[in-house]
Parts: structure tokens; sequence; C-alpha cells
């Protein structure tokens, strides 16, 4: 048995972020909301050129980062802070403590928001997102 969701999203991953809109924009919108939650998850953030990552984390404040980091395991949360100044890594660590601990809802929330800004940029073509099968030199 195959999952038909699971199989277009691996597919969706190789393609052109225009045909991949085009796609899902055919589809049932529950059927395609639950296929961009599978393709833009945190991990996204490996893909992303370091320029424009640090562009992208400029836009943020340091407690949205901070709150977001919360929800994040210790890969992502240095690719994210590598992105950023020593001073300014600093002081989201500072926000990350002051937090204490949160509701997951609330962390996984500021992931959400942080990635659909992510799918925003790129499908306005301000942000590039490396696709799997695709090197850069």
């Amino acid at each position: 048995e195959i999952d038909g969701r699971d199989a277009l999203t691996r597919i969706l991953r190789y393609m052109d972020p225009a045909k991949e809109q085009a796609i899902l924009e055919g589809l049932d919108p529950n059927t395609a909301e639950e296929i961009r939650k599978q393709l833009y998850t945190i991990d996204m953030v490996f893909r992303i050129p370091d320029k424009e990552l640090q562009t992208v984390l400029r836009d943020y404040a340091d407690r949205e980062i901070a709150l977001m980091l919360k929800a994040c395991e210790e890969p992502v949360r240095e690719r994210v802070l590598g992105a950023v100044s020593e001073r300014r890594r600093d002081f989201i660590r500072m926000e990350m403590d002051s937090l204490g601990e949160v509701r997951r809802a609330d962390a996984e929330a500021a992931v959400s928001d942080f990635l659909g800004y992510l799918q925003l940029l790129e499908q306005k073509g301000e942000l590039t997102i490396a696709r799997e099968t695709e090197e850069y030199v």
C-alpha cells in the first residue's frame, strides 16, 4: 500500500518552487496544507544559503527567535544562532533563559510562523531554498 501524500511530498521536494505551487493549488485545500507542512519543516534552515538566512533573521526580534528555538533540536539552534552576530547571539540566548519554560504550543506556533514566512519569501523569489538534488558551487 502506498501513501499518495507522502509520495507526492517526496516528489515535490525535487521540483521547482513555481511548479510545486501550481500542483498544490490544484489539490484539495486540506490535502495541500498537509503536504505543505511536510515540505516546509524547520530543517530547511540547512538548505538556505548563509547570507539569505542572515537577511531573514534580521526581520525577526530576538524574543521571536528565542521562542522559536525553544521548540528546535540543537543542530537547528546552532544553525540559526550561527547566522547572527555574536552580540545578537548572546541577546537571543539571554531571551531564551528569561523565557524559562514555555508552552510547547506557543513555541511550535513560533516555528510555524517562521516557516510560513520562509515559504512566502520563496514564493516571491526573495529566498533560495535548495532543493534535494541541487548543488551550488
